[in-house]
């Protein structure tokens, strides 16, 4: 979620994602509840432990900052992809300088691919 949403000049109305020559318009929600709530990622107010449906019907906490869950029940890094699985991943990276791309390295061939 960007915080801005077209506004159409004519309406009123929100055209969302939509674009237009005008300006766009700070989306402005109303205060949460510090202590036993915070914003979610998409601008809403909920509790700072309604996560069971990001953790799928586990526990977690909310972030503040983010609006994201941290789960309880995530599993180990190592039982998902171990050592061995991550020496052999693929790695991906920002290249910067007077324009920035994204770029990839096969683990197995070497090959860069943006």
């Amino acid at each position: 979620m960007s915080g801005y949403d077209y506004i159409d000049s004519i309406t009123g109305a929100s055209r969302g994602k939509e674009s237009g020559t005008e300006n766009c318009s700070p989306l402005v929600f109303d205060r949460c509840d510090a202590v036993n709530t915070t914003r979610s990622a998409s601008g809403e107010c909920v509790g700072v432990t309604d996560c069971s449906r990001a953790c799928n019907g586990g526990s977690g906490k909310r972030s503040q900052t983010l609006g994201v869950c941290t789960c309880d029940n995530k599993p180990n890094v190592d039982i998902v992809c171990g050592q061995s699985c991550r020496n052999n991943a693929s790695t991906m990276g920002i290249v910067g300088g007077t324009t920035i791309s994204l770029s990839m390295k096969d683990s197995k061939t070497g090959k860069i691919s943006n």
